[in-house]
């Protein structure tokens, strides 16, 4: 049976040493189930649900998890990309690209983990580049959607302890609920992503510096109230937008770059983590979710955020091992909303 090796405890270990109720995802399982989205990741894995909502994706754990209402709020279960916190969904629009593994961390993680993870911790780690040149080409075609997807990604050794790891996705699908007032199906979802990984690995030093850019353009949404008495059933036909204000879109453009070097100190581990992030967004709602003009909501945000961990681990192999450490944190989120 192969082992399972997570970082769930800020080091290596094998998935039954780790005293923690976790899930583990390869980056294998998904990509051969064409997992695109966390609203389709929580059909994979037990107790995890996420909700789409006009405001933002409401992500709970047993039950437990932030409300809804705004898109700026920082959620009860947070993700952590390649050891970066992202407690704002927007932060990482997307996350599934070139996947190492996924560990989903269940109840409180603020022992280790630390900021905001009263319910839960989603623990996302892409791929590093290896020693050794390799690649992969992904195509896939929708037929209910109307839309095909191509993911790339290549090692590239430029010498004996360098090498750099090149990962690309262009995604573009109809949705699947028709809207009558603009005539399209929706929500159509159009999504590029490019990233470059470079690594440096020597006996006493492995160093890996990551920069990620994104940009999510989507039309329209799938949110209509439901109504018998005014002749509104549950269907795939909805009648909402604004002849005033223009249609319905959600658009998001991101950077986030993830510098992680982990030094060796005898039998100690010293690892530096450095994250930056940054997003864009404007999404545009008819707040009144039905066919007339009475209501029609803004939101626009910019967000920044810096963040620094350094962390200490002591060899596992005696009687007591420890992990102490330290993290600073500033972000700045300037949000513009309106509703009239």
């Amino acid at each position: 049976i192969e082992e399972i090796i997570v970082t769930a405890q800020k080091r290596a270990q094998s998935l039954q040493d780790v005293p923690i109720s976790l899930a583990v995802i390869s980056g294998d399982v998904l990509a051969n189930n064409s997992i695109k989205s966390f609203e389709e990741l929580g059909q994979y894995v037990p107790n995890l649900f996420v909700t789409k909502t006009p405001g933002a994706d409401q992500i709970t754990m047993r039950g437990i998890g932030s409300g809804a209402g705004s898109p700026s709020l920082d959620q009860s279960v947070v993700m952590f990309i390649d050891g970066v916190y992202a407690g704002n969904s927007r932060q990482f629009t997307a996350p599934f690209l070139d996947i190492e593994r996924m560990e989903i961390l269940r109840g409180p993680q603020g022992a280790l983990v630390g900021k905001n993870t009263s319910a839960g911790a989603i623990n996302i780690i892409t791929k590093r580049p290896g020693t050794e040149m390799e690649g992969y080409v992904r195509a896939e075609y929708d037929f209910d959607l109307n839309g095909a997807k191509v993911e790339t990604a290549a090692t590239l050794p430029l010498a004996d302890n360098f090498s750099v790891r090149v990962a690309a996705k262009y995604s573009d699908f109809d949705g699947w609920v028709y809207n009558t007032l603009s005539s399209r199906n929706e929500p159509q979802r159009e999504e590029t992503v490019g990233r470059v990984t470079a690594r440096y690995v020597t006996d006493m030093v492995d160093a890996t510096l990551k920069y990620e850019h994104t940009d999510l353009n989507v039309d329209g949404n799938v949110f209509q109230i439901v109504s018998t008495i005014a002749n509104r059933p549950i269907n795939l036909v909805k009648e909402t937008g604004s002849p005033f204000f223009g249609p319905e879109f959600d658009d998001v453009e991101t950077d986030n770059v993830a510098a992680n070097v982990d030094f060796k100190l005898g039998d100690f581990t010293l690892s530096s983590i450095t994250g930056y992030s940054n997003y864009n967004s404007d999404q545009r709602e008819d707040a009144d979710f039905i066919e007339k003009d009475l209501a029609y909501a803004v939101f626009q945000e910019d967000f920044e955020q810096t963040s620094q961990e350094l962390r200490l681990l002591s060899p596992t192999d005696g009687s007591f091992d420890f992990v102490l450490g330290g993290y600073w944190h500033n972000s700045k989120l300037h949000e513009r909303r309106v509703t009239g």
